[in-house]
């Protein structure tokens, strides 16, 4: 069955559809499409297509005499007796190809106009690039050391090498005269260098807590510590920008050094301010207990009360961490400072801890 003419079965025996696909569709013929076409696929049946499934099932079931895709037996006899009277009208006769001419195939010739002005196009405005050494070499002649004068290597670069000759022998110049400054300056950094990053290496470092809530942030730290002033963290923090820095530097007056005689004391203590148990590891490399181990340096720990915040540290527990003794064979005096609002009750954890409460009053904040 096809929807065209009359085909044949021997040669064309895709346009028919088997007999078991007819026997399934009558089955199916309660099924809905899809469940048709699932139910078709499981049995590993050819389909009928949705457009030709009612007309087909329609025709079998009696309700229709004809449909267009049927082909009939004498449609299949009318078109077996036409065939080898239309082939033999169609077969040309070896009398007509005789007398038909033959094809002569002529050479093509140019214009001889066409032909020089494409000749002067190319020989003035085009560059015929063969290699990329042509492209690479140019169209300037100069002599080589190697080859003849005129002539050109492949790899010739005399002309460039002419042309920068006078700052190569500058450069060499420079070179090989002796520089005092640059002697004295790699001796340099044996005293000058080696003392500053063992000063830096010896500042005492005060760790906060890196909590949202904290009063006390990296945003505020110098102004409270330095200047005595106390700015909420939001201020702060938007004066700043919203990016903290990642180590805080406090000037504060060293114990060594005399009070001036107008009373002014010199800021040349240096302490750094960090929030971070991984800031306080950047800022040394020493084996636990040595010199260079940044925790022996740690001074001050502010805290907001919460557990969690040691977690990261040396040690985890705030008791051990407060408690201004030998630890693991490591002496490290640490003082605790729990700031809070002063109309805010204490946490309880911290009732255990060695620590000293900051009370910041809401009112002189916020009248700031």
């Amino acid at each position: 069955m096809t929807g065209g003419g009359a085909p044949k079965m021997e040669s064309e025996p895709d346009a028919f559809l088997p007999l078991g696909a007819l026997i399934f569709a009558i089955l199916q013929r309660n099924e809905r499409a899809g469940s048709y076409l699932r139910n078709a696929t499981t049995a590993q049946i050819v389909p009928i297509s949705a457009l030709e499934r009612g007309p087909i099932l329609e025709y079998l079931s009696g309700k229709r005499s004809n449909w267009d895709g049927v082909v009939t037996i004498s449609d299949v006899a009318e078109k077996e007796a036409t065939a080898p009277s239309e082939v033999a009208t169609a077969a040309p006769t070896q009398g007509d190809a005789a007398e038909r001419p033959p094809t002569v195939k002529h050479p093509f010739v140019p214009d001889a106009a066409d032909a020089e002005f494409v000749r002067n196009l190319r020989s003035k405005y085009e560059l015929v690039l063969l290699t990329r050494d042509d492209a690479l070499r140019g169209s300037m002649t100069a002599e080589t050391d190697d080859d003849t004068p005129g002539s050109r290597g492949a790899g010739d670069l005399l002309g460039l090498r002419t042309m920068i000759a006078p700052r190569i022998e500058a450069a060499k110049k420079r070179s090989n005269a002796p520089n005092k400054s640059s002697t004295s300056s790699s001796r340099a950094p044996s005293s000058a260098v080696n003392p500053a990053r063992k000063s830096r290496a010896q500042d005492p470092i005060i760790l906060l807590s890196n909590s949202p809530t904290a009063l006390v942030n990296m945003f505020n730290v110098k102004a409270l510590l330095q200047d005595g002033v106390f700015i909420s963290p939001e201020e702060a923090r938007q004066q700043a920008g919203g990016i903290p820095e990642l180590v805080v530097t406090i000037r504060a007056p060293s114990s060594e050094e005399p009070a001036s005689g107008n009373g002014s004391v010199s800021l040349s203590r240096r302490i750094l301010v960090v929030d971070s148990a991984e800031a306080v590891n950047r800022l040394g490399s020493g084996a636990p207990g040595s010199d260079q181990d940044p925790w022996t340096r740690v001074i001050c720990v502010f805290t907001t009360g919460q557990s969690w915040q040691f977690k990261s540290y040396r040690w985890s527990d705030p008791r051990d961490l407060f408690r201004n003794g030998t630890l693991s064979c490591l002496t490290m005096v640490a003082m605790g400072v729990y700031v809070r609002w002063t109309n805010e009750a204490p946490s309880a954890q911290v009732k255990n801890w060695n620590v000293t409460h900051l009370q910041v009053c809401a009112y002189d904040c916020l009248s700031r």
